[in-house]
């Protein structure tokens, strides 16, 4: 009881921190990710998701659907790459409409364990091309620690990663995210996170427009792993039955 208590206590804490100082034309707003990731081999796999994100303004302003495939190269290096399709909802002419936007997307990811703490820097090139704007190439460097620590019978597991981007039509950093939450083991193969994020600004092209905090985001991810021995096994079966029946 005293271990729940303490990590939803670190939880307001860590939420309070990030969600300080909310400028006053901000809303408040939920990002939701949902993946399944299923494995082929030891290495190999593949994964499928979504992101929708909410404001309390305007209800669902951006939805997001991707594909992709990821390789553990080694104990330190992960390699990979999906297509994302994105439709975001921008206001013109004083009217909202939906854009969209293609974004072929390939990574690496450094990593490495220390006394039990994760470490992960995660390299990430992708080409954006927009509907309606200028098409532009944009990198994220994401980096991470993962504590060794996990809490209660959903496994919560605290973390914080923070989030720099570049792209070809900005100068400078064009965007940074920060963020802090806790990993979670939910049933089986079910996981999750719930994070509080933060962005200390953002860079429009003419100007730096300095935003104090972003909403709390919540994501939920499914893993199925074993796919192939089970298929494998459902396989052999049927071949003795067919011999039997023989």
């Amino acid at each position: 009881m005293k271990k729940v208590l303490f990590v939803f206590l670190g939880l307001i804490f860590i939420c309070n921190c990030l969600w300080a100082g909310v400028p006053e034309d901000e809303d408040f707003g939920i990002w939701n990710n949902n993946e399944v990731e299923v494995k082929i081999k030891d290495r190999l796999k593949i994964t499928a998701g979504e992101e929708l994100r909410y404001r309390e303004a305007q209800g669902l302003y951006y939805f997001e659907s991707r594909v992709g495939t990821s390789y553990k190269a080694s104990e330190y290096l992960t390699i990979g790459g999906d297509y994302l399709e994105a439709t975001s909802l921008r206001k013109v002419s004083g009217r909202n409409r939906w854009f969209w936007e293609s974004r072929p997307r390939i990574y690496f990811t450094p990593q490495y364990k220390f006394h039990g703490w994760l470490f992960e820097n995660r390299n990430l090139l992708e080409f954006r091309f927009k509907q309606s704007a200028q098409d532009t190439f944009r990198y994220r460097n994401r980096f991470g620690i993962t504590a060794p620590y996990k809490w209660t019978t959903l496994e919560l597991q605290p973390y914080a990663t923070d989030e720099i981007f570049l792209e070809t039509d900005k100068r400078g950093i064009a965007e940074n995210r920060l963020y802090a939450g806790f990993k979670m083991h939910f049933y089986k193969n079910l996981y999750g996170t719930i994070r509080n994020s933060k962005l200390p600004y953002k860079r429009s092209k003419k100007k730096k427009r300095f935003r104090k905090s972003k909403p709390v985001s919540a994501a939920f991810s499914s893993s199925i792993s074993g796919l192939q021995k089970r298929k494998k096994a459902i396989t052999g079966s049927e071949r003795s039955g067919s011999r039997n029946s023989f």
